[in-house]
């Protein structure tokens, strides 16, 4: 059975939709990024905004499990990192994968979106 999920994110937040059919989608989860503190020492301060986004991604694929489809939709290049992000993780390898750029909606313009694209 094809499981098609919807994931819109930026460097706050990402909410995670599964698309069930054509006329149904459900919002399934909001997660909130975590962001380091200030840092004096640069390099440090990278090493732990990376390990901060890992977990982030991390944290978003746990509610896609044998996700067949993956819509992602968001502000800025940090879709682009989680497609890449996507296509390392080895549940996500064989997983069809699109991408646009959308500015914040509510859930209920996000659940249409998502199902104009499903």
């Amino acid at each position: 059975m094809s499981k098609k999920y919807g994931v819109w994110i930026n460097t706050q937040k990402a909410i995670v939709a599964e698309i069930v059919d054509k006329d149904t989608c459900n919002i399934v989860d909001h997660i909130k990024a975590e962001h380091g503190g200030d840092n004096s020492n640069e390099k440090s301060a990278h090493n732990l905004e990376k390990s901060l986004l890992h977990k982030f991604f991390k944290e978003v694929c746990k509610d896609m499990q044998n996700a067949s489809s993956i819509h992602i939709t968001g502000t800025g290049v940090i879709q682009e990192q989680f497609v890449h992000y996507l296509q390392e993780t080895p549940q996500f390898k064989h997983a069809k994968l699109s991408d646009s750029t959308s500015n914040p909606m509510s859930d209920e313009a996000l659940v249409r979106f998502f199902l104009e694209k499903a």
